[in-house]
């Protein structure tokens, strides 16, 4: 078999036939290694061509000039290809994409709540190499009356998946008043993972959108009506972890943000924030102001029109 058919023999049993590596080595008689000098070499004779699509280099762009002009430490945008709970799960995907090489080196992951980052469970690699004290944290009160967005079932989901321990913020995630707030801080079960928190290597939070009559915060009781009206009244965009801030980054209603029993609305280490659609633009801008995340997934349409505020 001459040099250029053997390249383009490997070459098409690798990318056209999906064959592995391995596989192509009993195919063809040749050692892995050898399978490995064929495909580079073909590559360099230009037998394979290996381009971006456009799709895949309008996405790489987009992740590059929401890091330029944020300054942000690193962006992944999936395309947008679909709206409401399906547009959850894209995001999710690209978020456990980025974690499975960075979770082997953490070993503290803090997770938030929301509605798009209680799919994460479902695509996380169990296989990864964990460090034996691994453990996922909640970084947000765990009483909540929405159970599927609720940070106590995102937490022991992801910490069955990965086998390793979840320590939940074991109380309402809103107190009546700042008195009582600070009251629960203090129990010795709750500042055992504030201790926890203070040390987080990851977080992984949702950004949430502006407030109103229709939203879910209302929906699912989490905000009252009279609640919702003070917090458009004041320019909310948007919140992260309870901490609400207007379209400059600037926190509002300080009170109320302290009745909340989570985490500082920027955790120590690196803080992922997902988030997309069209609801969340503003949020998501807000949180981008104010520096409250270092690693922003977000989907392509949203990603535009974040860029072009």
């Amino acid at each position: 078999m001459i040099e250029n058919d053997i390249l383009i023999k490997v070459s098409w049993l690798y990318y056209f036939d999906n064959k592995t590596q391995s596989e192509i080595s009993k195919i063809l008689n040749i050692s892995r290694q050898k399978v490995q000098r064929l495909l580079a070499k073909a590559r360099e004779k230009e037998i394979v061509k290996i381009r971006l699509s456009n799709p895949a280099y309008n996405l790489i762009s987009l992740e590059k000039e929401l890091k330029e002009k944020f300054n942000l430490e690193d962006a992944v945008v999936v395309p947008t290809v679909e709206k409401g709970e399906d547009l959850k799960r894209d995001l999710v995907k690209g978020l456990a994409n980025y974690l499975y090489p960075l979770l082997s080196k953490v070993s503290i992951l803090g997770i938030g709540s929301g509605s798009t980052i209680c799919y994460l469970h479902e695509y996380l690699d169990s296989n990864v190499n964990l460090k034996k004290d691994f453990k996922i944290v909640s970084l947000f009160g765990t009483l909540f009356r929405n159970s599927s967005s609720n940070p106590y079932i995102i937490g022991t989901r992801i910490a069955e998946k990965l086998n390793r321990p979840f320590y939940g913020l074991w109380s309402p995630y809103l107190s009546n008043n700042i008195e009582s707030a600070k009251m629960i801080r203090e129990q010795e079960m709750i500042k055992r993972t504030f201790d926890f928190i203070k040390n987080v290597d990851i977080s992984i939070v949702g950004i949430g959108g502006a407030v109103d009559v229709n939203s879910l915060y209302f929906k699912y009781g989490t905000l009252s009506i009279e609640e919702i009206k003070e917090l458009c009244k004041r320019n909310s965009v948007g919140d992260i972890l309870g901490h609400w801030y207007d379209i400059n980054g600037k926190m509002v209603w300080e009170e109320m943000n302290e009745k909340y029993i989570s985490a500082n609305v920027k955790t120590p280490g690196k803080t992922i924030g997902v988030s997309g659609g069209e609801n969340k633009v503003k949020g998501i801008r807000g949180a981008l102001a104010g520096n409250y995340i270092d690693v922003l997934v977000i989907d392509e349409e949203t990603a535009k029109k974040v860029i072009s505020m």
